[in-house]
């Protein structure tokens, strides 16, 4: 985002004028005054795509073990033959 380019809070709705908003962090990345709801939801977006990731995972975890219950199973009937 420009420095000169006109944006409006989410909170208030008002212009937002980052070096008088309390809503304002230092971004640690660019040094820069960056609104602190862009932050939160950067970091809520990372967050979810870490979540979907991890359910992938997971998902590929029980297929697997799934694989090895039903082989197991099988052993156990041919060996109680």
């Amino acid at each position: 985002m420009e420095d000169n380019e006109i944006t409006y809070c989410p909170f208030n709705g008002k212009e937002c004028n980052k070096n008088v908003c309390a809503m304002t962090l230092k971004e640690k990345q660019t040094k820069k005054q960056v609104c602190a709801f862009t932050i939160i939801a950067n970091e809520l977006a990372k967050i979810r795509i870490d979540t979907y990731i991890i359910g992938e995972r997971l998902k590929d975890q029980n297929k697997r073990l799934d694989r090895h219950n039903e082989l197991l199973q099988f052993i156990a009937e041919n060996v109680a033959k």
